[in-house]
């Protein structure tokens, strides 16, 4: 699953115009020398990390899971390939799927990520994640953390962090479920408003399948991978397509992106009764326009704590759309990972792949393991944000910064899973989505 959703984020990075790529690897230490070192991006560099289509090859590939857990040894040997500071940006995307137990912690590291942006991607649930340490360290580095309990939330994180690092963060992330008995999922319709690029991607949760997308324009042009003028690609559980735009003249206005399955529209009803039941989501990740994101928020928030969640809707150069709306849709969980443990006996520490589990977590483990999914369930709730000085943190004017101060939505230990959606404009309208992550513990 890792190795599929990393080389679906090394294929959106554009190649040959300046980007910059590296990958460091890390267990009990990371890898040193780093297992593909940083350089301007090439398509023989791409060859190279996530080798030839299906792009399951390379360096990426070689991969392999075992040892202990040195998360502060791979930010220190990460921060080392990044130059110092120079006009573009720096970034350090992170992965993990285990709680760091071995020196160098990201305490002792995080002192050399001054200067530089850093997302974070939890693989797992919270048996096996410390959230409040990873959730922290990005939002003290002007990032974003999600936890993706499963293979397919963890190729579209990949996908949102190239959207939130090389171009203006998310427009559109919906998941479907696609019947063993159909062809091609439902027509999707989303907004453009005057963005210089989208790139549309899909990603399904089975290996065995294939799929691929069809866009339309405004005005009724198909799009595939096959168009002029398109860029495109496709993996073994992925696929997208970057439209210039304008496209043959086209951009605002409502377009519409479909999944289809190999044969697309012209499937037979006697091969329909073989095609697997997918999950699959669709991101369009748009280049230009304004850019959704949190506010800074240095507190450290515990249960019953009151939070405004504010989020800013800005263009690169300060302003922001008029008009705009902002929503929000917070998943909790529903249940505390201390309360459940204080009905068990705590087992003893657990060994997996070479990396130790702590008692707490292993028993949490060994929990999920007996009733056959995650101990900690989640619960969904929606909110209207506002940019008046009562819901914006007392800003006097509209600032595109919208929020809403909320108290009783933190009553349980654990991540909550914010899920903002703002839409802009007046004849022409458009949408930006932003998912964050954030751990809180016990008051």
């Amino acid at each position: 699953a890792a190795r599929d959703a990393v080389s679906l984020f090394v294929q959106l990075v554009k190649a040959s115009v300046g980007n910059r790529l590296g990958l460091v690897s890390f267990s009990t230490a990371a890898s040193s020398p780093p297992d593909f070192a940083i350089a301007p991006l090439t398509p023989a560099r791409k060859t190279a990390l996530i080798g030839p289509a299906p792009y399951s090859g390379g360096a990426v590939g070689l991969l392999t899971p075992g040892g202990m857990t040195s998360i502060g040894d791979g930010l220190d040997k990460g921060h080392l390939q990044i130059p110092a500071p120079v006009t573009n940006p720096r970034t350090i995307l992170l992965m993990t799927d285990g709680l760091q137990n071995t020196f160098p912690f990201i305490a002792d590291r995080e002192g050399l990520l001054t200067g530089l942006d850093l997302h974070a991607i939890g693989f797992g649930s919270a048996a096996n994640l410390d959230g409040a340490i990873l959730s922290g360290l990005a939002s003290r580095h002007n990032g974003v953390y999600v936890r993706a309990g499963g293979a397919l939330a963890l190729e579209k994180y990949f996908s949102h962090a190239f959207g939130y690092i090389f171009e203006t963060g998310i427009l559109m992330d919906p998941e479907f479920e696609l019947a063993a008995n159909q062809a091609d999922g439902a027509p999707q319709q989303f907004d453009v408003c005057g963005e210089d690029a989208i790139t549309v991607v899909a990603g399904w949760d089975d290996l065995t399948s294939l799929a691929y997308l069809e866009v339309t324009t405004p005005g009724g042009t198909t799009i595939t991978q096959a168009s002029a003028g398109i860029q495109g690609s496709r993996g073994r559980t992925w696929t997208f397509l970057r439209i210039p735009l304008p496209y043959s003249g086209e951009r605002d206005g409502t377009w519409t992106v479909t999944l289809l399955r190999p044969g697309g529209r012209k499937v037979t009803a006697a091969a329909l009764p073989s095609l697997p039941a997918l999950r699959y989501f669709i991101n369009v990740v748009p280049s230009g326009g304004p850019r959704l994101a949190r506010v800074a928020d240095g507190h450290h928030y515990y249960t019953g704590d009151p939070i405004n969640p504010l989020v800013q809707l800005r263009y690169d150069d300060g302003g922001w759309p008029r008009g705009a709306k902002a929503v929000l849709t917070a998943s909790r969980p529903d249940a505390g990972a201390g309360n459940l443990l204080s009905k068990e006996t705590l087992g003893p520490p657990a060994t997996l792949n070479g990396d130790t589990i702590p008692a707490r977590q292993a028993t949490l483990m060994a929990l999920e393991q007996k009733l056959g999914h995650p101990v900690v369930g989640y619960t969904e709730q929606t909110f209207a944000l506002g940019d008046d000085p009562l819901n914006s943190g007392g800003r006097f004017e509209p600032a595109g910064i919208f929020g809403k101060p909320i108290l009783d939505l933190l009553t349980m230990e654990g991540t909550y899973t914010f899920h903002y959606k703002a839409t802009y404009g007046d004849t022409c309208t458009a949408t930006r989505e932003l998912l964050s992550s954030l751990h809180r513990d016990v008051g």
